[in-house]
């Protein structure tokens, strides 16, 4: 007779080979529980989730989370929610959305059904079982004796036991494809990473790429922010066809790409289409790590890190249908979901397998409690102590930390005496000099942003920290997102000069994802942020035959073997011969000329290199370097005057250059100057002492900003990382360094710059 088994995914590939071997030739098909609520239910289509997020203005998240729902609405309801599902179902249908399977019931009511991983008390199987009239049989055998809890203070020690306790096993005679690592908590990975090295034993399973990692996924999600259509990116991708994972990531963008979408929505379908992870290669032999329950007989389980709210997973009451409204279209609630959890845990947890738990008190910042289950399943606390291993690297570690705890506490382990005659080595002797190795070489192409060639002024060893090991700061936090909204925001005033300021505030706004506290910030600054908006559109409207030109990427040849390149926040062309440089900043940020000779304030003369340098610049004359800050560093500004907002007007240099600035600004003579800080006629003179520099200076510029490059390009080809930070009359490069816990600086590395003192007009910011 055929047979269905109701497992699980991760049970099936077990259960195949387990049924092979009971009878080759059985008829058996494979279904998990949420195949079987589809069939049975219906099915909505992975597109339905676009047509929500079209029809009815909802995320990614949102969409899918709510179709979940839908196959458990029959009938309309006076509850306003599920009214609002019963009319997206309604609407799903209409449109073609909605697949049911009408052939299941008969086919399901001849079927000898087995159950594997689920548990009886789930409701939503015992009602489509009770429609059909059929009983399945729960194959859940126990095999649950009494073990033992290992407590551990960290877990760091906990996976030290861990390791030793699995060679001992394997000492034992047990095979190691047959021993198990069974985790729930990823902050675990990065600790058995390590400790896999230090005892040189494969783990299938614990590094699983995430396909965001890839070259050809970021290739495409940058792409695709500049505006690229889908089909022109994959054309420009070419070059990967050949690989597997890149046809299943292209599949998967082409089959939800939908030109109704805005691009803030499309951008969130492709993020979490992307997000799944290429599984590594198995090895031969080696132990294997396992996040879900699976199918297994007589194997060596480790439950690693046995904490609540891991084991088992808990459900609360804050989705989108509440219990009480849950109870009304028959969906399991909360308190139902946590009851299944647990028992399908236990069900696990109680296998025909030899089970070892332990659980640790805290990892890094993050603190556990013990799971409820531990009654459960009747384990019994044990404080492990552990007198022998199996590797020197460990071995080290652990007596590193006793010295420390003997060092700064004056806490004495039982063991420290033993563990010195046998490992003992230099303690607090750290030298953190670098020590030369070959990265570059002479001739090797390289290209220089100004961020990494400002990172390798201010200290060549976090240059090497950031671009060469790749241990990079740069979280996507509040700053850096308001930075990119502002940018976005300025832009479209200027490519789309027809949209109103909301339009452009809503586009910029929903090409990012805020939280409830940065919305708060960004509506008090609403205000603000459009009398910027009307100051930058105004100043073009008064500028001389005016071209602009926004976020515009450059590269030049630095020399022979490297490229330098930028992005200009915004680059004017004045009366079709004068360029102005402008950098937007949502702070009060200077450009301090003086410190130019220091290697600082580099970022405008980055600016005027790029374009005296760039073939498409060079009949140009750069007229001025400016500042553009666009959110007041004082609440107590008034903005209802443009005018009269010193801190929105441009604050830099401008060229000694009468026709520079008329062009930019056609009152200057009468010193009607709106738009830019510092430049007026001053008696005899058709310029000002301060805010103008000549065409000399302005070149200097430019060549102090050239050499120090050249300067620090050569140096990283001669592999100078060394630890020196930059020392200031008031402050240091490692002032706001991510990295300073890492480098253990010394006094004497510092290097010393002296600082010159800021002018008037600096130290007044023009105003």
């Amino acid at each position: 007779m055929p047979k269905l088994i109701i497992a699980p995914y991760f049970f099936h590939q077990n259960l195949i080979s387990f049924y092979r071997q009971k009878d080759p030739f059985n008829d058996v098909k494979f279904l998990t529980k949420e195949e079987l609520i589809d069939s049975f239910y219906g099915k909505f289509n992975d597109k339905s989730i676009v047509f929500l997020m079209k029809k009815f203005q909802l995320s990614y998240s949102m969409s899918k989370s709510l179709l979940a729902y839908l196959p458990f609405i029959k009938n309309d309801n006076s509850n306003a929610k599920i009214h609002y599902l019963f009319e997206l179902k309604k609407c799903l249908i209409e449109n073609n959305f909605y697949k049911k399977d009408f052939n299941l019931c008969q086919f399901l009511s001849y079927q000898n059904i087995d159950i594997y991983g689920y548990s009886k008390i789930d409701t939503t199987l015992n009602d489509i079982f009770n429609f059909l009239h059929v009983t399945p049989t729960y194959c859940h055998k126990n095999g649950h004796k009494q073990n033992n809890l290992f407590i551990y203070n960290d877990a760091e020690e906990e996976v030290h036991h861990l390791f030793v306790k699995i060679i001992d096993s394997i000492n034992s005679g047990v095979n190691i494809n047959d021993i198990f690592i069974y985790l729930k908590n990823d902050s675990y990975i990065p600790i058995l990473c390590r400790y896999q090295n230090y005892y040189h034993i494969p783990i299938n399973g614990l590094i699983g790429e995430s396909i965001f990692g890839f070259e050809y996924v970021k290739r495409f999600f940058k792409y695709y922010e500049n505006k690229i259509k889908v089909d022109d990116i994959f054309e420009m991708l070419k070059e990967f066809d050949e690989d597997e994972n890149y046809l299943v990531f292209k599949n998967k963008i082409l089959s939800l790409t939908d030109d109704e979408l805005t691009y803030a929505q499309q951008l969130d379908v492709y993020n979490h289409l992307a997000n799944f992870d290429i599984e590594s290669e198995l090895f031969e032999s080696g132990l294997n790590l396992i996040h879900d329950r699976q199918f297994l007989k007589n194997k060596h389980i480790f439950v690693l890190g046995f904490a609540q709210g891991f084991f088992p997973r808990l459900f609360s009451d804050d989705e989108f249908l509440l219990d009480y409204e849950k109870k009304i279209i028959n969906f399991p609630t909360s308190e139902q979901q946590n009851l299944i959890s647990k028992d399908e845990e236990i069900i696990f947890l109680s296998s025909l397998n030899e089970f070892s738990f332990s659980f640790s008190y805290r990892n890094i910042q993050e603190k556990y409690y013990i799971s409820f289950l531990k009654d459960d399943l009747n384990l019994q606390i044990q404080k492990p102590l552990l007198t022998y291993d199996y590797s020197f690297d460990a071995s080290q570690i652990s007596l590193l930390k006793m010295k420390d705890k003997k060092a700064k506490y004056r806490y004495i382990n039982p063991l420290l005496n033993s563990y010195e005659k046998q490992v003992d080595f230099s303690y607090n002797t750290y030298d953190n000099d670098f020590k030369f190795f070959k990265l570059v070489n002479k001739q090797q192409k390289l290209t220089h942003s100004y961020s990494s060639l400002s990172k390798y002024l201010e200290c060549p060893f976090a240059y090497f920290i950031k671009y060469y090991l790749k241990i990079d700061e740069d979280e996507e936090n509040f700053n850096l997102k308001l930075g990119n909204f502002v940018h976005k925001l300025l832009e479209k005033a200027i490519t789309d000069p027809l949209l109103s300021y909301d339009e452009c505030f809503q586009l910029a706004f929903n090409h990012q994802i805020w939280t409830s506290k940065e919305k708060i910030f960004l509506n008090s600054n609403y205000l603000g942020l459009q009398v910027a908006f009307d100051a930058i559109k105004a100043q073009l409207e008064q500028i001389k035959n005016v071209r602009v030109e926004v976020e515009k990427e450059l590269s030049i040849q630095l020399n022979q073997h490297s490229i330098f390149y930028g992005k200009i926040d915004k680059l004017i062309v004045a009366d079709n011969k004068f360029l102005a440089l402008i950098d937007y900043k949502t702070s009060n940020v200077k450009f301090t000329p003086n410190k130019i000779n220091l290697g600082q304030s580099l970022q405008l003369p980055s600016y005027a290199l790029l374009v005296s340098q760039h073939h498409d610049y060079q009949n140009y004359i750069v007229g001025g370097l400016y500042i553009n800050q666009v959110i007041p560093d004082d609440i107590n500004i008034r903005i209802d005057d443009i005018n009269n907002l010193t801190y929105l007007k441009l604050k830099g240099r401008s060229l000694e250059n009468l026709d520079y600035c008329l062009a930019m600004e056609p009152n200057y003579l009468n010193k009607d100057i709106k738009f830019i800080a510092n430049i007026f006629p001053a008696g005899k003179s058709a310029f000002s002492k301060k805010g103008f520099v000549d065409d000399s200076q302005m070149k200097s510029y430019i060549e102090q900003c050239r050499k120090f490059y050249l300067e620090a390009d050569q140096k990283i080809r001669d592999n100078q990382f060394n630890v020196s930070p930059k020392r200031y009359s008031s402050s240091t490069s490692c002032q706001y360094c991510p990295y300073n816990d890492i480098c253990y600086v010394k006094y004497y590395q510092f290097v010393t710059i002296e600082d010159e003192e800021q002018d008037e007009e600096e130290a007044n910011d023009g105003n």
